[in-house]
């Protein structure tokens, strides 16, 4: 029997090194994954049991699996990739925005003013070089007022002044169109990540509940859908805390903040919250002074306490007249419904001219809906 109990010992320890040989070369294999971290096997030593004149120990034993990664570090790592991210998104709107206004520096100078250099400061074809022309015309224009190539010259500049404010707003009104789409595409994808990091949430909890080291692999793949979610949201991260045990559930919490200070939920132990691009209701405003004119689009936010979050016109309509009068527009908190449900409050919105409005008189008053 010593003999058989002495094989039995000797091949667990052999499957033990064997095991430690494979994640060393896994280890090896991942040197360049910047989402794995190193793993190594625990050792467990065995039970002890009562010989002939000595106690003895069953065989060594695999305690499952560790691996090199600090909390600390990760959530750090998470908020400065989140930063960066952001840091990027700034700069490629300013980007295309200085695009379409023309501008981009041209001096060699950088401490010379414009005033000094403008034929090297002023990009040609920028909305700054034409608003430069057009006062420098009017300045040469008020030192000779009878000279009419000057009256001519600054009839040009003129023209090419509003020429560039068009070109610009049509740009500007392309890129708001991209960055729309954008946010929508960005919600797709926050929406898909939640729904993963769920996923491994529930993989996560379900190995390490059966005390066999932790689940390095799934570990691994929620750091990096972390650090692919901070990419596009700003959010923060808090263990779950078991309410019977008190202890850490091995689950993670995610939730953003608002500009009060109150939690947003992102992520809890019953799954992920849907993000939507839908903040509001969208209504008509059909009050044309011409019957071949467009009809206004409005996206309004009313709060169930009557207060108006906020309005978003989609579009302007045409051939409106405020000749008469301002176009009033009312706005209604929506009905409250017994019993009130939080997740089911809806925002309704009441719409109506000057005088046949409902509600406490919320929403925006203009001659024209204007975006």
């Amino acid at each position: 029997m010593a003999l058989l109990g002495s094989i039995v010992k000797t091949t667990q320890a052999l499957q033990y090194h064997a095991k430690s040989t494979e994640i060393a070369g896994k280890n090896l294999s991942h040197v360049n994954d910047e989402s794995y971290a190193r793993q190594r096997v625990v050792a467990r030593d065995g039970s002890m049991y009562k010989e002939v004149g000595s106690l003895g120990t069953s065989a060594l034993q695999m305690g499952g699996l560790d691996h090199a990664r600090s909390e600390l570090l990760d959530r750090r790592v998470v908020s400065e990739v989140g930063e960066t991210s952001s840091l990027d998104a700034r700069k490629e709107i300013l980007d295309l925005l200085q695009s379409a206004l023309g501008e981009r520096v041209t001096r060699q100078g950088v401490n010379v003013g414009l005033d000094d250099q403008s034929e090297s400061d002023l990009a040609p074809g920028s909305l700054t070089r034409a608003l430069n022309d057009f006062f420098n015309a009017f300045q040469e224009l008020s030192a000779s007022p009878d000279e009419p190539t000057i009256k001519q010259e600054l009839y040009h500049k003129v023209q090419t002044l509003g020429k560039r404010f068009n070109e610009s707003g049509e740009k500007f009104e392309s890129i708001e169109a991209d960055l729309t789409a954008t946010v929508k595409q960005s919600v797709v994808q926050i929406n898909t990540i939640l729904e993963k990091l769920h996923e491994v949430n529930q993989q996560v909890r379900r190995f390490e509940l059966q005390d066999k080291g932790k689940a390095a692999t799934y570990r691994d793949r929620r750091q990096q859908l972390l650090e692919d979610l901070s990419k596009l949201m700003d959010f923060k991260v808090e263990d779950d805390v078991d309410p019977t045990s008190g202890q850490a559930s091995g689950l993670l919490n995610l939730f953003s903040t608002t500009t009060k200070g109150e939690k947003v939920k992102l992520l809890d132990p019953n799954g992920s919250k849907i993000l939507s691009t839908n903040w509001g209701q969208e209504f008509a405003v059909s009050a044309p002074a011409d019957s071949s004119g467009t009809v206004a689009q409005v996206r309004a936010k009313i709060g169930v306490d009557g207060k108006l979050g906020r309005v978003e016109i989609l579009d302007g309509g045409s051939k409106y007249s405020d000749a008469d009068g301002p176009i009033l527009v009312a706005l209604a908190p929506p009905a409250r419904t017994e019993p009130a449900e939080p997740d089911q409050a809806q925002n309704n919105a009441g719409v109506g001219l000057a005088g046949g409005g409902t509600g406490g008189g919320y929403g925006p008053r203009a001659g024209r809906p204007r975006g």
